[in-house]
């Protein structure tokens, strides 16, 4: 059975979700999800500016590869960075999509990304779809198996744009399954 990592990488909020398909890649369940959240330091840690932006990057890139280990995965789908309004937090947003880039390019694993309006077609068919379509696209596409309790209303959004990543490494068809198979 195929395994898709559909990743929504942050600095303060990274969805994870891991997606089994059958192996006529019609059928999935979800197996795996978490929002891996990122507290900036009360206090200045040391000297650098930066200090405290690598510890956070580090909680992430852990979590990312706790994650690895229990999904399993053939492919990982990832939300690429778009344009944020200044360049602090861009900086922190790319630090933390191409920390997890590099983590798999020396992993035996195929990687896609798709752009957030990507994502919103995929899912909706609207590349103004909101937070909340979003949502509503992952309930329809697995009913009843996004248990959202433990994630803060404001923050699942997170998840559900990695579950759509995973979805889209399917429905987009660029993936060579083909190539892909890997016995469980």
């Amino acid at each position: 059975m195929p395994r898709v990592m559909g990743v929504d990488p942050g600095f303060a909020n990274t969805g994870i979700v891991g997606v089994e398909f059958d192996k006529d890649l019609h059928d999935s369940r979800i197996i795996y999800k978490a929002l891996v959240r990122t507290q900036k330091s009360a206090k200045k840690l040391n000297i650098r500016k930066n200090s405290d932006a690598q510890r956070r990057h580090s909680e992430v890139g852990m979590a990312f590869n706790r994650a690895l280990g229990i999904i399993q995965p053939d492919v990982i789908s990832m939300e690429s960075v778009s344009f944020v309004r200044n360049a602090s937090t861009m900086c922190n947003i790319g630090g933390a999509w191409y920390g997890l880039y590099y983590m798999v390019l020396g992993l035996p694993i195929h990687m896609v990304d798709y752009t957030p309006q990507e994502l919103k077609v995929a899912a909706t068919g609207k590349k103004t779809a909101s937070k909340q379509d979003m949502i509503d696209a992952v309930e329809a596409q697995w009913p009843g198996q996004m248990k959202w309790d433990d994630i803060t209303k404001s923050k699942r959004e997170h998840v559900a744009d990695a579950a759509i990543a995973a979805w889209a490494a399917i429905v987009d068809r660029a993936i060579p399954w083909n190539l892909i198979n890997k016995k469980r």
